[in-house]
């Protein structure tokens, strides 16, 4: 008798206690030790990282610190978050954009493993599960706490940042940074600090190991001077140049198709544009297939951005995949993809470019496409580009020894635009494409014209611009 009251709390003293046994936590008191810095070694890196109130880690994971009361008084429960360790290393922002990006790190079997996401991801629950399909220590039941874990780690740490881009060329809208392979270029300065996402899955990376300058500038050039009499090489070198010029002067995509029978030189000048920004070997370096599938082209697009796309033989494709080719092509002159989103999209968007893609075949892109707006977006180059065979194996033993040197210099002079360089150069463009529009004989001819003047253009600053001698034919007027 009198005893009812402490047995009631005895009784929630035990239930309690039964409950975080069942669920595996810990129960310490509030002076028992809890370390405010948590130090590891990720991706050859120590991070050092200041440990939020309320909040523990250590190698059994993440555990939330919440007071109880006890008959003793108050003590502090171990709430286990997570299994393993999860945390922030870095930050990114991508140049002349307003995406920012982290980078999560988490162990796994003893591993540290990291994966850079738009910083959305890390904001939503239903985002944050999806990274469990690589490993991270999270679940649809623990996510929520583990969004709210990294919130209050992020406030009170300090983190590195750095440059991230998704995609090569232009970034952001004012046009003063342009990443060639993994040199960002502004202003004609070289900013060296940027990181690669790899957001499309469309191989990023080996593309920026593709492109860059190898061998000597001047033994490109005399590779160039020896087919100094052959317009549609020129018009290769030309097509792959004006690529980054097309935002500025207001260009939409095109191609540039060159076609022949076989044998006559066409992958060889694809080789040769290719080697304005690198390694011009098809599938280690720059140039593609045609016979990839709509997904690989289409990420190979959205990866260059502003870099011309370089894609080989058309007549690889099946006939029974013509439907696909078509509806490549179709994509690529639209200068946009299919709705998509992932981990490194908060939200579904679509990807964009806007670029020459040199193509060949034997068969003109007209030819394969029903679609008539690509008749419209076509510049088409039929012909035998090179002379003969020894001609041919001398340029591409040439080009993919000696290459990357051009486009940096092109890309150098696009940034060191100021507002009127720009108008001047759409100004000089404008004029162009009204020269060669009263020139046309039908409505196609006129929209083609807009893409005559843009390798116009090109013409003029690779030759004014960045050291290169003209050429011994009138390449322009050939063309």
């Amino acid at each position: 008798p009198g005893l009812s009251g402490q047995v009631a709390k005895l009784r929630a003293v035990l239930k309690a206690a039964a409950k975080a046994s069942a669920a595996g936590l810990a129960v310490f008191e509030a002076e028992d030790e809890v370390g405010p810095v948590y130090r590891a070694t990720i991706g050859g890196r120590e991070v050092i990282l200041t440990v939020p109130q309320g909040w523990a880690i250590g190698e059994g994971g993440v555990h939330r610190l919440v007071q109880v009361r006890t008959l003793d008084g108050v003590a502090v429960e171990r709430r286990r978050i997570t299994h393993q360790p999860i945390v922030l290393t870095r930050r990114f922002r991508e140049p002349g954009g307003s995406a920012r990006y982290v980078e999560v790190a988490w162990l796994e079997d003893g591993v540290w493993t990291t994966k850079r996401v738009a910083r959305g991801v890390i904001a939503q629950a239903r985002e944050l599960a999806q990274l469990a399909h690589d490993g991270a220590p999270v679940t649809t039941e623990t996510c929520g706490q583990v969004v709210a874990w990294l919130a209050d780690l992020e406030a009170a740490n300090e983190f590195p940042a750095a440059w991230v881009s998704t995609h090569m060329g232009w970034q952001g809208a004012k046009l003063s940074h342009f990443l060639v392979g993994r040199e960002l270029k502004a202003g004609g300065a070289a900013v060296v600090d940027l990181e690669l996402l790899d957001e499309m899955d469309a191989g990023l990376h080996q593309l920026a190991d593709a492109i860059g300058p190898a061998g000597r500038w001047e033994s490109w050039l005399a590779a160039l001077d020896a087919v100094g009499d052959r317009p549609l090489a020129w018009a290769a070198v030309y097509a792959s140049c004006a690529a980054p010029m097309l935002e500025v002067l207001g260009c939409p995509c095109f191609f540039a198709n060159f076609f022949a029978p076989s044998g006559m030189g066409k992958s060889t000048v694809l080789e040769l544009g290719a080697s304005v920004w690198g390694d011009p070997v098809e599938g280690r370096g720059y140039v593609r297939s045609w016979a990839g599938t709509v997904a690989g082209i289409e990420g190979y697009a959205a990866a260059l951005a502003s870099l011309p796309v370089c894609l080989d033989e058309t007549n690889k494709v099946g006939v029974h995949d013509r439907p696909k080719l078509a509806s490549s092509i179709y994509v690529l002159g639209n200068g946009g993809g299919k709705l998509r989103g992932g981990l490194n999209n908060s939200t579904r968007r679509t990807v964009f470019w806007r670029t020459v893609i040199l193509s060949t075949g034997e068969q003109s892109l007209t030819s394969v496409s029903e679609d008539q707006g690509t008749r419209g977006r076509c510049l088409s180059l039929a012909g035998a580009p090179l002379a003969n065979a020894d001609q041919a194996e001398a340029l591409l033993r040439a080009v993919r020894r000696h290459r990357g040197h051009l486009g940096p210099r092109v890309v150098a002079h696009l940034v060191g635009l100021d507002d009127a360089g720009r108008a001047a150069l759409r100004e000089r463009y404008e004029g162009l494409v009204r020269d060669y529009g009263e020139d046309a004989q039908s409505p196609t001819g006129r929209r083609v014209a807009q893409y005559m003047a843009a390798l116009a253009v090109a013409a003029w600053v690779v030759h004014t611009r960045c050291g290169v001698a003209a050429p011994r034919c009138d390449a322009l007027g050939d063309i």
